[in-house]
């Protein structure tokens, strides 16, 4: 059984975003490329017929770009400003065979929870933390430096055991 006590900080906060925002590079590069090439071939065609069509693509296009980086670049850190609601909670994770168990306090709630390792949607590893997402951008932080029962090996190994490789960010090594 491995225990870790923690409370969130804008250090781990920010860990997880750095996760959630590089998740999957390629398809930045392949954005920006579509949109570089979609770009260059509406100057090219400007001056011929069907102006406002080309122009509502061009529009269209900017629309998208500024969406595109305003929720992956912008909204995250204003999430990080704005996490005041959790950073008084205390989290308390046990890790057993079957599930992660969690309880979580503060001043003005108290909760628990449990987690089946099938439930982990992604695992990823960093050298203060490990990130277990429950969905796409939601995770569980436990910082390496909060774990009062067993190592970060045991943590380490555990995980690489009852989360299945696929599952696994290539940052957890076994």
């Amino acid at each position: 059984m491995i225990k870790a006590d923690v409370l969130y900080d804008k250090n781990a906060l920010s860990g997880l975003m750095k996760f959630n925002a590089v998740d999957r590079p390629w398809k930045w590069a392949a954005y920006i490329l579509v949109t570089l090439l979609v770009t260059v071939w509406l100057i090219m065609n400007i001056g011929r017929d069907f102006f406002f069509f080309y122009l509502m693509i061009l529009i269209l296009v900017a629309a998208i770009d500024f969406l595109v980086i305003y929720s992956y670049f912008i909204m995250p850190k204003v999430r990080l400003k704005n996490f005041s609601a959790d950073k008084e909670v205390m989290n308390h994770f046990t890790f057993t065979d079957e599930a992660i168990k969690i309880t979580s306090e503060s001043k003005e709630r108290k909760g628990s929870s449990e987690i089946k390792y099938e439930m982990i949607f992604k695992a990823c590893e960093s050298k203060d933390a490990f990130y277990l997402f429950v969905n796409k951008r939601g995770a569980l932080i436990i910082l390496k430096n909060a774990i009062i029962e067993g190592t970060v090996d045991d943590l380490k190994s555990l995980l690489n055991s009852k989360i299945p490789d696929k599952k696994r960010n290539k940052l957890i090594k076994k």
